[in-house]
């Protein structure tokens, strides 16, 4: 997620670029999802033990 972000603001020196903008934020919400369930998953297995 770090890389993913530096890429983003990275842009932020260069002309606007909104579909390329777009989709790297994309990217980072959908590895931020990924994470969050990551994170539920592993304390539900800690309440279950």
């Amino acid at each position: 997620m770090n890389t993913l972000r530096s890429s983003l603001y990275e842009e932020l020196k260069h002309a606007a670029n909104g579909p390329k903008v777009d989709s790297l934020i994309a990217k980072i919400g959908s590895q931020q999802i990924l994470a969050e369930h990551i994170n539920y998953n592993h304390f539900l297995e800690i309440k279950n033990m």
